[in-house]
């Protein structure tokens, strides 16, 4: 199910979870995605796949009551990085997406991230965090794409990246060249893209 702009209103959201079975929801510039609005989507114990775009966020509060959730895509929105507390109920997320210039997040923002466990893919382009906040990411064992495309990350920051084994694709800000061939070495099967 899409809503567009003044369809993904309280009305429409409410409709939407009103449908059981919706397994897939897009949310299109939204006026405001508030935590009145997120309740309504309780009831959808079938929704694996959720995208909000071009919206300010006020609370992602209640998302955690749709545990089936298994993707979430937020592009292009204002949000502040304590909504993702409410994420770490999500222990089926396999992937996640977090596309704003307008945000940035902070190395404790990532804790609550770093207890996804079941994460696949990650895309945090939002941030400018530091190797502290990298370290909360160390402990997804699952993870087989990264990317951190608006982060420079020091040498320490990508030692906590070594230890994902299963990690294959990996894009992060330019750090060095002898930073690049160390994380190259570490992480063999890994195509690491380093942007400028």
């Amino acid at each position: 199910m899409t809503l567009v702009g003044s369809d993904a209103n309280e009305k429409g959201l409410k409709y939407a979870g009103q449908q059981g079975s919706l397994r897939t929801l897009h949310l299109f510039r939204p006026f405001q995605f508030t935590e009145q609005g997120m309740a309504h989507l309780a009831g959808l114990g079938e929704l694996q796949s959720l995208t909000i775009t071009s919206t300010q966020i006020e609370s992602l509060r209640g998302l955690e009551r749709v545990p089936s959730l298994r993707h979430l895509f937020i592009d292009h929105s204002d949000f502040k990085g304590e909504c993702f507390q409410h994420l770490q109920a999500l222990t089926q997320l396999r992937q996640l997406r977090l596309a704003s210039r307008e945000v940035t997040l902070t190395d404790e923002d990532l804790i609550h991230l770093g207890s996804l466990t079941q994460l696949e893919h990650l895309a945090v382009d939002v941030s400018e965090i530091t190797e502290e906040g990298v370290r909360h990411l160390a402990g997804l064992e699952n993870l087989q794409s990264l990317s951190l495309a608006e982060t420079t990350i020091s040498a320490d920051g990508l030692r906590h990246l070594a230890t994902l084994n299963n990690l294959r694709s990996l894009t992060v800000k330019f750090s060095g060249k002898q930073e690049a061939a160390w994380l190259q070495q570490q992480l063999p099967g890994c195509t690491v893209r380093f942007r400028r």
